[in-house]
């Protein structure tokens, strides 16, 4: 499920590609208006896993979360920001405060992504531990 705003630019695009990979695969997505707050909540509490792939957390929007409310969660799903920088955001501390155990930020992504981009580029495997330890 994809939760966006139906005013968002990238909604119509959205549709379409979520239609095809529709076509392709067994289980299927649908996109949601995040304005549905209701339909929202349900769906996190039925969820095993909660991703946030927005910038909402991060720089100018890291005092915001798209989920305010902990009692919308359960503690055994997993929660996942991709924000990295702050590390710990608005939606990793209400899901801790629910009392989920496994909340993860995207630094692991931004290195994971990193080091493809790197092999890409340069032919070679880059130092992933290294650079995982110079962040942390």
């Amino acid at each position: 499920m994809i939760f966006n705003r139906v005013t968002d630019p990238q909604w119509e695009p959205a549709k379409r590609q979520i239609a095809l990979l529709n076509q392709k695969m067994k289980c299927q997505i649908e996109l949601v208006d995040l304005a549905d707050q209701t339909y929202l909540k349900s769906s996190i509490e039925n969820s095993q896993i909660l991703c946030n792939a927005t910038s909402v957390g991060m720089g100018k929007l890291a005092d915001l979360s798209l989920v305010n409310d902990p009692s919308w969660f359960h503690s055994d799903m997993v929660v996942v920001d991709a924000v990295y920088e702050p590390r710990e955001t608005k939606l990793m501390r209400i899901a801790e405060s629910a009392g989920v155990e496994h909340v993860f930020n995207g630094l692991e992504l931004l290195i994971q992504q990193g080091a493809e981009s790197f092999k890409l580029w340069t032919g070679h495997e880059m130092p992933i531990d290294e650079v995982r330890n110079l962040l942390n």
